[in-house]
C-alpha cells in the first residue's frame, strides 16, 4: 500500500485515533503530560521548545498507533524519542520547526473537528486537503507574526496535554467534541494569561514614569 493511501487511512480515522491514544495513557505519563502543559500554558514565548517537544511526542503517538501494532511502551518510547529530537532541532533551526509545528498542529486540529461532524467516506481526499491548506496558512503565519503563533501555539499544544492529563485522572473517555471543546476552552483561558502577563511591565513601567 503507498503512502497516499497510508496518509489517508490516518487522516480519516483521526477522531477515532485521537479517542484511542487518550485511552491508553498511563498515569505517569499523564501525570508529566499534566504538569508540563501547565509549564506551557503560563510561560508562552520563554519555554517555546517544551510546545514544540510535547506536539511531537502527541502527534507522533497518535500516528504510530495508526501504523504499527507494538505494544503502549514502545510506542510511548518511539514517540518520546521523536517529542526530544524535535525539541532540540527547534534550539538550531527555531523558526523553521515553529513553521512545522504550525503547520502539523493547526491543520490537524481543524481536520479532526471537521472530520468528526461530516464523517467522511474512507477514501475521501477532503480531510487530508483540509489538513494541508490549514497547515500551510499557519506556516506561513508563524513567519508573518512569529510571537503571536508562539504564544498560540504553547496554549494550543499546553491545552492539549493538559486535557489529556484531565481525562485520565477522571478515568473518562470522551468524544472528540468533548476533547476539542475542553482543549479550547483550557487554550483560550491561557491566552488570556499570557497576554495580561505580557501587557504587564508596559503598565508598571508607565507608572514609574508619572511618578
Amino acid at each position: 500500500m503507498g503512502s497516499i493511501p497510508l496518509q489517508l487511512r490516518i487522516m480519516n480515522r483521526l477522531p477515532e485515533l485521537i479517542q484511542a491514544a487518550f485511552g491508553t495513557f498511563t498515569l505517569a505519563v499523564a501525570v508529566v503530560l499534566t504538569v508540563l502543559g501547565l509549564l506551557c500554558l503560563i510561560s508562552g514565548k520563554k519555554f517555546y521548545w517544551l510546545s514544540v517537544g510535547i506536539c511531537g511526542f502527541l502527534i507522533s503517538y497518535v500516528s504510530i498507533r495508526g501504523m504499527i501494532n507494538w505494544n503502549d511502551w514502545q510506542e510511548f518510547a518511539l514517540a518520546g524519542f521523536i517529542g526530544i529530537a524535535t525539541m532540540l532541532l527547534s534550539f538550531v533551526f527555531r523558526k523553521f520547526v515553529i513553521a512545522i509545528t504550525a503547520f502539523l498542529v493547526f491543520g490537524l486540529m481543524l481536520s479532526a473537528f471537521i472530520n468528526e461532524q461530516v464523517r467522511f467516506d474512507d477514501d475521501s481526499f477532503l480531510p487530508l486537503l483540509i489538513f494541508f491548506m490549514v497547515g500551510s496558512l499557519s506556516a506561513f503565519f508563524s513567519f508573518y507574526r512569529y510571537d503571536l503563533c508562539v504564544r498560540l501555539l504553547s496554549c494550543v499544544v499546553g491545552a492539549l496535554a493538559l486535557t489529556a492529563g484531565i481525562f485520565k485522572f477522571f478515568a473518562a473517555t470522551p468524544n472528540t467534541i468533548t476533547i476539542f471543546l475542553v482543549w479550547t476552552g483550557i487554550a483560550m483561558a491561557g491566552f488570556v494569561w499570557q497576554q495580561a502577563r505580557r501587557e504587564k511591565p508596559f503598565e508598571d513601567a508607565e507608572v514609574l514614569l508619572e511618578d
